[in-house]
């Protein structure tokens, strides 16, 4: 396990944003009509545009249910998540509740 927690914790420190941080960045990117990588292609610049509307709306539509929602504000639990996930906008929602998820 010791190998698989400083991989974690590189991650963590080396190349990673919050999810304010992300969208800010998505932002930017979509103002900007470009993308992160070297490659700004007119096709990587549509897709993170897309992405960015995919979110932006997922932020003003989901909600968790109050079931959820009550169950959480009585749970304590460290999560960190490694990846850019489809349902980011989901685990905000719980972060928000339960600030150390």
């Amino acid at each position: 396990m010791p190998a698989l927690k400083a991989i974690i914790e590189n991650a963590i420190t080396s190349n990673s944003y919050t999810y304010n941080s992300y969208m800010k960045l998505m932002t930017d990117l979509t103002e900007n009509k470009g993308t992160t990588g070297a490659d700004q292609s007119a096709s990587l610049v549509e897709y993170t545009y897309l992405n960015y509307k995919r979110m932006s709306r997922l932020n003003k539509t989901i909600q968790l249910e109050p079931e959820l929602k009550e169950t959480l504000e009585k749970t304590s639990y460290d999560v960190v998540h490694l990846d850019g996930l489809q349902s980011a906008e989901y685990l905000e929602l719980v972060k928000e509740i339960q600030p150390t998820a």
